[in-house]
C-alpha cells in the first residue's frame, strides 16, 4: 500500500495496516491511500509477490473516508 503528498510516498507494509499508521501519515500531510493488488498470484511467476489480504483493513478505511477511483481491471 502506498500513500502520497504533493511531494512525498510512504510504503506500507502488512505491520502498519493499521488506522492508527493511517492517521499519523495523514497528520504528515498525506491526502491519497493507493492500494495496489499483487501483481501475480502464480507462485510460480518471477514477479510473485506473496502478501497479506489487503481486504480487512480497506473495509476499515472504506467505513471513514470516500473512494475515489476503483477499478476492477488493468
Amino acid at each position: 500500500m502506498y500513500y502520497y503528498t504533493n511531494l512525498q510516498g510512504w510504503t506500507l507494509t502488512p505491520v502498519d495496516w493499521n488506522m492508527e499508521k493511517i492517521e499519523a501519515l495523514r497528520g504528515k500531510g498525506a491526502t491519497l491511500l493507493v492500494v495496489v493488488p499483487r501483481y501475480n498470484d502464480d507462485p510460480n511467476a518471477v514477479n510473485y509477490q506473496k502478501e497479506e489480504s489487503t481486504v480487512p483493513i480497506l473495509k476499515e478505511v472504506e467505513a471513514y473516508y470516500p473512494i475515489l477511483y476503483e477499478s476492477q481491471g488493468r
